[in-house]
């Protein structure tokens, strides 16, 4: 008798424990998908759950209707989840993605119309679909980004509204970032309109041109189309009718966190064309600013051996002239660390300083130090060098 007592016991405990593992385990479950907080003008909406229906898996089945089935099959889905009472305004995926930024994403025009227009949605879930933002802080005009050009472009006239336009994610992206970054012209040209004389407030209480927001890195649409060597889209944004002079002035002059301009980004990727105009638009940050590594406007040319903008520099600007100097210095001491003339390195450094020279660059101007170039070839006591840089004092 004791002994089924005993038995009873351990199995009672043996519950309890395994009660107590299981509210422990849902509770870590709970915490891991709460919704993060979030900055910037991201809105929080959060996970929900719906009645009737098991929201995971009515996400599933949406997703899946959307990429495998035909928009009367997804309005019949939307059908049965209204009479379960089923809110899909606030049906998520584990990364916060509602079920119009599914469509939207993968170019799905037929079942993105069904879920705007069919009755089965209240208005107020309608607003939940086309105002959410998942966990990341993308918007359902963001996902359309990552659609074909001319998808993308016709959902943008469909999903674009005042309020969802202008906001930007946790990286500070905004629906025009992306449309620069995946190289979407038509779309982007369409923003562009959309984003023309307006403005909002950053975290700074600073005014800004919604054209020329910046992300977390400190770039605005124009440097992400130019740093992804999309020239026509960022000629486009440049260019743009709908722009005023100074939003044009603000796309052009405005450097990102480590103080690098767009011009010196067209001078690296050699389009003198671009780098024209933005030196025209801003010429005193185009030409005089020096990023976080002392870089200046030369040595992105010089380090991507870009010779006709250097050319370009001195015969429009006669930058060459007033800083070349700088640069030849830094090229002599360069020298002397690769000690074989027939090194790859060796001779680039020295087509370097014999393109400098040739565009303007004086061996006898003076450095900070008071030092010349041409002393400073004295100390490496190269003949390479003296040969380039005697003539040009003579």
């Amino acid at each position: 008798m004791k002994k089924n007592n005993h038995k009873k016991i351990g199995i009672i405990t043996a519950c309890i424990l395994l009660n107590a593992q299981d509210i422990a385990a849902m509770s870590q479950i709970s915490s891991s998908t709460k919704a993060p907080t979030t900055d910037r003008n991201y809105t929080e909406l959060g996970p929900c759950a719906s009645t009737g229906i098991d929201p995971a898996l009515s996400f599933s089945l949406l997703s899946d209707t959307i990429q495998n089935g035909a928009p009367k099959q997804l309005e019949t889905l939307l059908q049965e989840a209204r009479q379960d009472s089923a809110d899909v305004g606030m049906l998520r995926d584990k990364h916060g993605m509602n079920i119009l930024m599914d469509a939207a994403g993968k170019g799905k025009i037929g079942h993105l119309t069904t879920l705007l227009d069919t009755p089965h949605l209240t208005e107020d879930q309608k607003n939940k679909l086309k105002n959410g933002q998942d966990y990341k802080g993308n918007t359902v005009l963001m996902y359309a980004m990552f659609a074909a050009d001319t998808i993308a472009h016709s959902l943008t006239q469909t999903l674009a509204q005042p309020r969802n336009i202008a906001l930007q994610n946790k990286e500070g992206y905004s629906a025009l970032s992306y449309a620069a970054q995946k190289n979407k012209l038509a779309t982007a040209t369409k923003l562009i309109k959309l984003y023309a004389n307006r403005q909002y407030t950053d975290q700074q209480g600073k005014k800004v041109y919604i054209v020329a927001q910046q992300d977390d890195k400190g770039r605005t649409p124009f440097m992400i189309a130019l740093e992804h060597k999309n020239h026509t889209l960022a000629h486009r944004i440049l260019n743009h009718t709908a722009l005023s002079e100074r939003e044009r002035k603000a796309v052009a002059s405005t450097p990102t966190n480590t103080n690098k301009t767009p011009s010196m980004e067209a001078a690296a990727q050699g389009n003198g064309a671009l780098m024209r105009q933005i030196i025209h638009l801003s010429s005193n940050i185009a030409l005089g600013t020096i990023d976080s590594k002392g870089h200046d406007l030369l040595d992105y040319a010089l380090q991507s051996n870009q010779w006709a903008i250097i050319q370009q520099l001195e015969k429009e600007y006669c930058y060459v002239s007033q800083h070349g100097h700088k640069h030849l210095v830094r090229s002599i001491h360069a020298i002397s660390r690769y000690p074989y003339p027939t090194s790859y390195h060796y001779q680039d450094t020295l087509h370097r300083v014999r393109h400098l020279v040739r565009n303007g660059a004086s061996s006898q101007s003076r450095t900070v130090d008071g030092s010349t170039p041409l002393e400073h070839a004295h100390t490496t006591k190269n003949p390479d060098l003296m040969r380039i840089l005697v003539p040009a004092r003579l």
